[in-house]
């Protein structure tokens, strides 16, 4: 075959391997760099595409252009001159499309396996090939043989079509192969990481099949993509007989028309396959220096894919020095080894990180080549820890040691005696001490075997870097001094240690590990005498209890301590102690038990004239009385106590008392008051600096103001507390905040945003143990479902959530998720169960909610006794509901129970006050409803325009609710509502 007429300079031609619509390849000869490469080049008269060959080609070089990972194929550079010409790597292999249907089941399972290894790595560089078919891919030369045992790549390529993930849809130039386009990429001209995954599903269907899953009988673009969209293929298994069930189930998740339910990324998919009988090494494909380049800064490397806590960040840029290199080389030798290892999201280390032999040798040579006085340097930050160390201590010259020295200091701490390195220990150990670097200092008297100076030294470190938020390096120094004294048997001296770290684990969300360390605690004591520290932690075991909803073993825990401080005679503790009991009967809503120890407590208070524990013990009892009912009287009470507090002058109590006074004044109604007090309450604690107050602040605010329906005022408040818990590490906190987050977005009707905002609080579930966090997630998905029309698994999710909190005994999650059931579902079961928790619970709001909810049902089914019956009960209701979110959606009920009675002008009155409530809090689902009945009426009433013009601008809404929503599948579900089909026809 001969050269093309026109043909770039600086090449010889060897021969053609294929053309497609704009592009032929060619196999050359590089004379500049002495290679065999592969060269694209621009049709003359391309035939199925407008789309400029330069274009396509500049395409490809942004997104792949110097990455050098085995499973691409290589683009070296793109010259746009007259003969514009890619210049590839060549593969010697034939591509995917040239094979058919692959035998055994196992090579063809290792097939797949080499595809969804490749799409893993494109996740990582946030990379969607956006045209992923066989035609695409390159086998391995003697790849029935190489993949068999593992020790090749399959390599992609043409990534004209691609984007990044941080870009646009219209940063694409083209659309894709007709055939392999994802459900959502054909209706909606989305391409992500899971259209990959579709593509990946027909390629493994044809893998294992030899059959294409929808181009039967057809050529024709719009039959095929039809198919793609709403048929199902013909099951793998009646095409295969070896198939077993595991890659059936592959198969159908891949080819799933929602993309939510895909798998998540191509390292499930080698996963999955790894189950179904695959053995290709995908493990060992994924190399982390191949997504660590040079072009990186050496911050953005580690933060993208490496997932480090604070100890190994640091070690790591110690190893480093921060040099991209280094780095590369010691991630290299840490995988070569096992060390470092992938987890489906990023690499982590498994063990200490491995520091190459190369780079020890380099830093021995630093040393021996320096000289004695530079040598004796060395020593002196061996011993204190670190040349920095040294710095501080006033040990060293600066102008002696470079920073840069670092490693050999490290380096050369295992070469010195150890009678010469206690010494020097503890003499830097109490220069450390007097310097006040207790961190330092605590680290020395270790090394120098100084249990008692050590053990002082750290809790004074350690509880101020907790203060600071620095709760890691608090840990890791009381670690290291609590491993020592179990190690010497002296763990009884050092108790006071294992107290603050059973705290700082608890303040972190950490429950189940504070526990095991308080549990530690109580074993030291058997056959000692009691003393405060053991009350202490009593009183800490059953506070974690309250806060792990486990309130029989909480109560149990603060009357030990209670019976301690007693013996004690420690009035103080024992009135405070009362107060701890009484907060844990509220939280289990024994109220009246409550009551009576906080009445107990108030009387040790006054008797000890504890002023600032009698201010917190009466905002306690005005609690109480707000949640019984007695709101008048709990109001009165919380101002006396906020009037204490403020006389006494300290603000973090002030604030803590407008917390509660704002909680009282959201039960009686009163929300505008309770966002009032609340906000003051935050604006103190910010000027406090106290984080955690902030924290707790923020989320009874944001509640309040949801309760209020101020959704679009409270999303800064949100983005505020979202920001700061992850700067603090507060992962209840990140996850109690995108609950409220998901909330406000679906009362707004922003339905994808709100999933994805679950989705966050999905994952950081996953690593604490929060069981009533898990039963929230269950409703928060449940109130999605309902509202998209999903009803089987909004009741799923709803059940699955009523079921947990009952075992867990917690009532107002069972509440909440009972509030989601009567919207749902008719069952009276429900209905009577929610109805007799809201009375035993005292919430009348709650109640009210409930006889809507079941009030729309009985409308729904035409049961006018009932119906009668029941409105006599639920309208009288919302004389007193006002500033409420729900207020809407219950003046809806109502106007829809007087249009069906007949009474018109009240059913107007009704619509009036809800479209008043829908505009200030924008809530779209009741704008949408409060439409449709006012057309209704409008209907009755024969003004037929109006009519029409409401209908139109609710089905206007109703199609932007729609085009937000993630799936085909919860856009047919959302419309196919009775309320939405009831609309249309009307």
């Amino acid at each position: 075959m001969t050269a093309p007429a026109a043909f770039p300079s600086g090449f010889t031609f060897v021969r053609e391997l294929g053309r497609g619509g704009t592009a032929v390849v060619v196999h050359a000869y590089s004379l500049l760099n002495k290679r065999n490469v592969a060269l694209k080049l621009p049709l003359t008269s391309p035939d199925t595409s407008e789309i400029p060959f330069k274009d396509l080609a500049q395409r490809e070089i942004n997104l792949i252009g110097g990455l050098r990972y085995p499973g691409l194929v290589r683009v070296y550079n793109l010259s746009p001159g007259e003969l514009p010409h890619v210049e590839l790597e060549l593969c010697r292999g034939i591509t995917l499309d040239q094979v058919g249907r692959i035998e055994p089941l196992k090579l063809a399972l290792n097939a797949i396996s080499a595809i969804a290894i490749n799409l893993e790595f494109l996740k990582l560089r946030g990379i969607v090939h956006g045209d992923l078919k066989p035609h695409n891919i390159f086998l391995p030369l003697d790849w029935a043989n190489t993949l068999a045992d593992g020790t090749a790549y399959v390599k992609l390529f043409d990534f004209s079509l691609g984007r990044l993930v941080s870009e646009p849809e219209t940063a694409r130039i083209g659309l894709g192969t007709v055939g392999y386009l994802a459900p959502e990429t054909i209706t909606q001209q989305r391409t992500s990481t899971r259209s990959d995954l579709f593509s990946l599903g027909i390629i493994a269907y044809q893998i294992l099949t030899g059959e294409h899953p929808f181009i039967v009988g057809t050529a024709d673009p719009v039959e095929i993509n039809s198919r793609c969209c709403e048929e199902d293929p013909i099951p793998v298994e009646k095409l295969r007989s070896d198939i077993n069930t595991e890659t059936i189930n592959i198969v159908n998740r891949l080819l799933a028309k929602d993309e939510i339910e895909r798998p998540e990324s191509g390292w499930e998919i080698c996963q999955l396959l790894q189950q179904a009988g695959a053995d290709y090494p995908f493990q060992r494909r994924l190399r982390a220096t191949h997504l660590v380049s040079s072009e990186q800064s050496y911050d953005i490397a580690i933060d993208t894919q490496l997932l480090l806590d604070n100890r190994q960040r640091n070690r790591l840029s110690l190893l480093t020095d921060r040099s991209i290199s280094n780095l590369r080389l010691i991630l290299s030798s840490n995988q070569r080894r096992k060390n470092l290892i992938y987890n489906g999201q990023k690499f982590e280390f498994r063990g200490d990180i491995y520091w190459p032999a190369c780079m020890r040798r380099r830093c021995l040579s630093i040393f021996s080549n320096s000289s004695l006085s530079i040598r004796k340097q060395f020593v002196r930050a061996a011993v204190a820890g670190s040349v920095h160390n040294t710095k501080k201590l006033g040990l060293q010259d600066i102008e002696k040691l470079k920073p840069d020295y670092e490693l050999t200091v490290q380096l050369i701490r295992q070469f010195l005696s150890l009678r010469s390195f206690r010494a020097l220990s503890h003499k830097y150990g109490s220069l450390a001490d007097k310097k006040e670097e207790y961190a330092i200092a605590a680290r020395l008297y270790l090394q120098a075997g100084d249990i008692e100076n050590s053990e002082q030294a750290a809790l004074q470190s350690a509880t101020a870097l907790h203060g600071r938020h620095s709760s890691d390096e608090a840990l890791i120094i009381l670690k290291r001094i609590i491993a020592y004294g179990d190690l010497i048997g002296r763990s009884f001296d050092i108790r006071r240690l294992l107290m603050l770290q059973g705290d700082i684990l608890k303040d972190n969300g950490k429950a189940e590990k504070a526990l095991s360390v308080y549990k530690i605690i109580l074993m030291l004591y058997n056959g000692k005498s009691p003393d405060r520290l053991l009350g202490e932690t009593y009183k800490d075991i059953g506070d974690l209890y309250k806060t792990l909803q486990k309130f029989k073993q909480g109560l149990s825990s603060l009357k030990q301590a209670l019976s301690i401080y007693q013996s004690l005679n420690d009035d103080f503790e024992v009135s405070r102690t009362l107060n701890n009991i009484g907060n844990m009967y509220w939280v289990g809503h024994e109220l009246q038990h409550a009551l009576e120890n906080y009445r107990s407590a108030l009387k040790i208070q006054r008797r000890l004239h504890a002023e600032t524990e009698i201010a917190s013990t009466l905002s306690n009892i005005g609690s109480i009385y707000a949640i019984q009912g007695r709101l008048e009287r709990a109001i009165r009470i919380m101002l006396l106590s906020l009037d204490l507090k403020k006389k006494i002058g300290n603000a973090g109590e002030i604030a803590r008392s407008l917390n509660n006074l704002g909680y009282c004044y959201h039960l009686s109604g009163q929300q505008i008051r309770a966002v009032d007090c609340l906000s003051e309450s935050l604006e103190l604690n910010r000027r406090i600096g106290n984080k955690k107050e902030i924290l707790f602040n923020l989320e009874n605010l944001i509640a309040v103001m949801i309760t209020a329906g101020q959704l679009r005022e409270s999303l800064s408040y949100l983005k505020e507390g979202m920001t700061l818990a992850e700067v603090i590490g507060d992962k209840p906190h990140i996850a109690v905040f995108n609950l409220s987050m998901s909330t406000v977005l679906r009362r707004l009707g922003q339905l994808n945003k709100a999933e994805k905002s679950l989705i966050v609080v999905k994952h950081v579930i996953a690593s604490i143990d929060d069981d009533v966090l898990a039963v929230q997630l269950l409703t928060s998905k449940a109130a999605v479902r309902a509202v998209v029309g999903d009803t089987d698994r909004a009741i799923e999710y709803a059940s699955k959530a009523l079921e947990q909190a009952r075992q867990m005994e917690v009532r107002p999650e069972q509440l909440n998720a009972l509030l989601i059931l009567t919207r749902v579902s008719d069952n009276s079961q429900f209905y009577n169960d929610a109805i007799n928790l809201a009375t035993e619970l005292s919430l009348e709001r709650e109640k009210s909610l409930v006889l809507f909810n079941r009030l729309n049902w009985l409308m729904a089914d035409g049961k006018r006794e009932l119906i009668e019956s029941l409105s006599k009960e639920a309208l009288p209701r919302l004389k007193s509901i006002t500033d409420d979110i729900e207020l809407a959606g219950m003046c809806n009920t109502a106007a829809e129970y007087y249009i069906w009675k007949g009474s018109l002008a009240e059913a107007e009155r009704m619509l009036n006050r809800a479209m008043k409530s829908v505009s200030a809090s924008h809530l779209i689902f009741e704008q949408i409803n409060a439409l449709r009945l006012r057309g209704k009426l409008q209907m009755t009433r024969g003004e037929f325009e109006l009519c029409y013009d409401n209908l139109k601008t609710a089905l206007q809404l109703c199609r932007k609710i729609a085009d937000n929503m993630p799936s085909d599948e919860d856009r047919r579900l959302y419309q196919n509502q009775r309320s939405i089909q009831s609309l249309v026809a009307e």
